[in-house]
């Protein structure tokens, strides 16, 4: 119990508002970096449908390789729809 005459002779209160705000963030964190998918009362996570990916072992520039190939997509690449056309700023002015 913490009562007036405790808190004013101690650091009760930085602490308690310490453990609270940590415990806020820790919450906060796992809902928000989560994997869940929105139910209505907790919103999706960040990592909702993202498939984990394990590196490539040995280290070096193998792994370093290996591990960039990894990122990579592994569906379709990705393409434009259609190439952007540019003409130079000179050519759009009035003369």
């Amino acid at each position: 119990m913490c009562t007036h005459e405790i808190a004013e002779a101690s650091l009760i209160e930085d602490i308690i508002k310490q453990t609270v705000s940590e415990a806020a963030a820790l919450a906060l964190d796992s809902v928000v970096f989560g994997a869940q998918a929105d139910n209505g009362a907790v919103p999706q996570g960040l990592l909702n449908g993202v498939t984990a990916r394990t590196g490539v072992t040995g280290g070096g520039v193998n792994a370093l390789s290996g591990d960039s190939d990894n990122c990579l997509p592994t569906s379709q690449p990705i393409v434009p729809a259609e190439t952007p056309s540019w003409s130079p700023p000179c050519h759009s002015l009035p003369l």
